[in-house]
């Protein structure tokens, strides 16, 4: 093993070690596992005994799927489209309150936490971030949910009642459990049938000792009908509040035996990079020097050199290998690059979109999701700033590479069929229309004058 090997085996394991024996329920320890894998902490598939070299080789595809479908999910930005032809004081505020929470790193992180695990959360806290105008804001942070359980109604999965925050920690001296519980006070019925009082939330704070003995240390109560958690599905999910993960366990599996191909394959290549020899009748065998550049010469007539064969089929073992990498990005709806190199330059935006038409599906359902929970997010910030909500769209930028040729004959043939006007051209290629008007009027004068010197200096037989 590595030290790198070593590190990321470290790594995973400080997950686990601060996960409670309560929580080491099958969701969570599917996220343990997922994280191990992510990460490239992978299990050996080849033995190794006592002093002999380790040829066990991780491919970290599992991490290579996640981070690609981040990428695509939020690499580049996500922006909210607020309702109304005027920007209104609550867009302004919610704006405002994502730069002071750094929204680029925070939902990148809540993307990789709800891929790796299934679930992504994001927590609100009312104060806590100062802006760059010097204001108080809410501070909104993306939880780990190898943390975070969700409990429900037994009849109805969609109806959260209480979320449960519980990890370990060290207070210096000796070990402890902390634990968090935001539970739903539901209203009272009274003999009448009415309903009073309660759909607000609670918010327990508790800490155990070495015995395991929990011990209530705060209580607040929030008083709204929704709670300061925000949580949605990664992929959607039936039966249950969590929702399924990029890597699945199948995929973990498929993972492990693409590790063992490339294992074997790294093992073969090493055993016979330089072909093994034996000597037959070629007296002391210790004094002869051999090499890729030597050849040894003998008087016995009856010397022979023998090289031995390699063992199996390097090529039918590495079209293997390749087959499984193939069916682990087919099973994960990912595109293999690797496997396009050849065909780049050759791809129209229309062939783009059809290879990737099984990731855009996917990706398009991912932020189908998060924008939900996005949406609701803005929505609970303006109620806790007293603000009637303003509903807004999540507007989510496309994020395959186009044939910009491509695009620029397309745009050349709508305006001339007048479907398309120059200024929607240049304002959707980024471009300011006002500034690159004046800019072209400014070329065409300096053009002008420049033709009017050389006309007047031609008249004059110069």
């Amino acid at each position: 093993m590595s030290i790198f090997d070593s590190i990321y085996q470290n790594i995973a394991q400080r997950v686990v070690d601060q996960l409670s024996s309560r929580l080491m329920g099958e969701e969570n320890r599917h996220i343990v596992t997922a994280r191990r894998y992510r990460l490239g902490a992978h299990p050996a598939q080849l033995r190794v005994g006592p002093q002999q070299f380790d040829d066990n080789l991780v491919m970290n595809f599992a991490g290579l799927v996640v981070a690609r479908g981040v990428s695509q999910l939020i690499g580049r930005g996500v922006s909210f489209d607020f309702e109304g032809e005027d920007v209104t004081e609550q867009e302004l505020y919610c704006k405002a309150v994502w730069d002071a929470n750094k929204q680029e790193i925070l939902l990148h992180r809540a993307a990789l936490g709800a891929s790796e695990a299934g679930t992504g959360y994001l927590f609100i806290l009312p104060d806590g971030v100062i802006g760059a105008d010097g204001k108080l804001y809410p501070r909104l942070t993306a939880l780990d949910p190898a943390f975070v359980t969700i409990e429900h109604l037994p009849e109805d999965y969609e109806m959260v009642i209480r979320y449960i925050i519980q990890y370990k920690f060290s207070d210096g001296e000796r070990e402890k459990a902390r634990r968090r519980v935001i539970e739903h006070n539901a209203p009272e019925v009274l003999e009448d049938g009415t309903q009073t009082g309660g759909n607000t939330w609670s918010i327990i704070d508790s800490e155990s000792d070495a015995n395991g003995k929990w011990t209530e240390v705060g209580r607040s109560e929030w008083p709204y009908d929704f709670p300061p958690i925000v949580h949605w599905q990664n992929l959607p999910a039936i039966g249950t509040p969590y929702g399924e993960s990029d890597i699945p366990y199948d995929v973990l599996r498929l993972q492990d035996r693409i590790n063992y191909s490339a294992s074997n394959l790294s093992k073969i290549v090493r055993l016979f990079a330089h072909p093994m020899r034996y000597g037959k009748m070629i007296g002391q065998g210790d004094s002869i020097q051999a090499g890729p550049d030597r050849m040894p010469a003998f008087s016995n007539p009856d010397a022979e050199i023998v090289q031995l064969p390699p063992v199996g089929d390097l090529a039918a073992a590495l079209e293997v290998f390749r087959s499984q990498r193939q069916a682990f990005f087919d099973i994960t709806r990912t595109v293999d690059i690797d496997s396009m190199a050849d065909k780049l330059g050759a791809l129209t935006n229309f062939g783009l979109r059809v290879l990737y038409q099984d990731n855009l599906a996917k990706i398009a359902t991912k932020r189908e999701l998060l924008g939900d929970a996005l949406e609701e997010t803005n929505r609970r910030l303006q109620v806790l700033a007293g603000m009637e909500p303003v509903p807004c769209v999540t507007v989510w930028p496309d994020f395959l590479p186009e044939n910009e040729l491509e695009n620029a004959q397309q745009d050349q043939i709508l305006n001339g069929l007048q479907v398309k006007s120059r200024q929607t051209i240049a304002e959707e290629r980024g471009l300011n229309w006002e500034s690159e008007q004046a800019r072209l009027a400014n070329e065409q004068a300096q053009g002008d004058n420049v033709g009017a010197a050389i006309l007047r200096a031609f008249e004059q037989g110069r």
